[in-house]
């Protein structure tokens, strides 16, 4: 067996560690690749890295930082340019350190005891580039799609807060944002942007958390932000079951019963029971919704409604609580009471208009109001209107407080008549 001397190794490292360095530039300059000119001369290749720096206090956005070679005695005193960086800290003797935003960049440098340069850049991606922080903590990944017809490059900061995470999203200047599926809270006009995505949120079944589309060159490229199911924060994230599709709630009403007539004015206390429910979006974002009040006659008065219809809805925010919907029903309504002695009897029955809307508030709160018009034009006419507040333990467990007001009129040929009901409930899911 040939036994490999001393004078044989060291050929041998130093061969190797050549192999390792020219590697690490061929990947380097397979991803990317910045040339620069001045006065109608191209530089070739500039060195240069891809990182974070921040743009205003608490948001970073993804910059590719080139180096400059300088002229021996050069030094910097400004740089200015749409969307490029530089900092007084970054000079160094024989070069200019600048952060590039754009693809193409144009920079005007001012020299300390007069003089300008005009450098212009350009840099080509051999692939896309896409550059994350903190994310992975977080449980969240943002991906390209495999259809892009651009290359591009995309950081992703993520920052924790104790009832969200803000995304902070950073593209190139020449691509606008053309859609995206989450609220946009901050960097309209700016090349980055801020998005707010509620912890409630991350509780959702669906892998995909949020949908962006730019747009460039006449061309569309879309991008997603999926949850990371390998990170321990986006394990934690699933719910041990999914959210039922029919939100169901009951519970107690308290409030008084009113009417009016030729006879006079009445209004009565009453106890009574409450279900509502709403399903989960089942058809082009359409939702069911229903509803049942009995008030008990306790008092000479008595009523019960029911309702139902169904209608789209619209994602408000980025909360999966937050919600606009239109809903088209139909209320049946009936009210008996006494007025002074005389018995008044209501009896709507017609199509009506329903328009609600749910606001997150924090983690596990939401502000919900709720309106509803029905009898367009007919003789008898409802008008009802509900502010409440739910808080969700979790998914399925939740209570609510709500205030209800409603009132009829219904016209004869000779009178007028006047209904109302005003409820205080409580609900909790059932």
């Amino acid at each position: 067996m040939q036994i490999i001397s001393k004078n044989q190794i060291k050929p041998i490292i130093l061969f190797a560690l050549l192999f390792l360095f020219l590697s690490g530039s061929i990947l380097h300059a397979a991803e990317s690749e910045i040339r620069m000119t001045e006065a109608g001369k191209t530089v070739g290749n500039l060195k240069h890295r891809w990182q974070f720096f921040e743009v205003q206090p608490g948001v970073q956005a993804l910059y590719a930082q080139v180096v400059v070679p300088l002229p021996v005695g050069q030094e910097v005193e400004q740089v200015s340019g749409d969307s490029s960086l530089w900092k007084k800290e970054w000079n160094k003797p024989g070069r200019l350190l600048v952060g590039l935003g754009a693809l193409n960049s144009k920079i005007q440098v001012t020299l300390k005891g007069g003089g300008q340069r005009s450098l212009e850049f350009k840099t080509s991606l051999n692939q896309s580039i896409i550059r994350e922080k903190d994310c992975n903590a977080a449980g969240l990944k943002f991906i390209e799609s495999k259809k892009n017809p651009l290359r591009s490059f995309m950081g992703l900061v993520c920052e924790q807060k104790a009832d969200m995470i803000l995304v902070h999203l950073s593209g190139p200047l020449e691509f606008e944002t053309d859609t995206s599926t989450i609220f946009e809270s901050a960097g309209k006009g700016e090349r980055w942007k801020t998005y707010e995505i509620s912890r409630s949120n991350l509780k959702s079944t669906k892998n995909e958390i949020a949908r962006f589309t730019f747009q460039a060159q006449g061309k569309k490229l879309q991008f997603a932000l999926l949850l990371d199911i390998k990170s321990a924060a986006a394990t934690n994230a699933v719910p041990e079951e999914p959210k039922k599709f029919f939100r169901t709630a009951g519970g107690i009403a308290l409030g008084t019963l009113a009417a009016s007539g030729a006879a006079g004015t009445e209004s009565k206390m009453t106890l009574g029971l409450h279900l509502d429910s709403i399903t989960q979006p089942y058809l082009w974002k359409m939702v069911g919704f229903g509803k049942f009040t009995y008030a008990a006659p306790v008092s000479k008065a008595s009523s019960l409604e029911f309702e139902f219809g169904t209608g789209p809805s619209f994602a408000l925010g980025s909360s999966g609580r937050s919600l606009f919907g239109l809903i088209f029903s139909y209320v049946a309504l009936g009210q008996d009471q006494d007025v002074a002695g005389k018995a008044l009897s209501l009896r709507h029955n017609q199509m009506g208009l329903n328009i609600l809307t749910a606001f997150a508030m924090g983690d596990k709160g939401s502000l919900q109001f709720r309106i509803r018009s029905s009898g367009f034009g007919s003789a008898t006419t409802d008008l009802s209107i509900g502010l409440g507040y739910e808080h969700a333990k979790n998914v399925n467990n939740f209570w609510r407080l709500g205030l209800i007001f409603q009132n009829q009129k219904a016209k004869t040929t000779t009178s007028e008549f006047k209904f109302g009901q005003t409820y205080i409930n409580y609900l909790f899911s059932l």
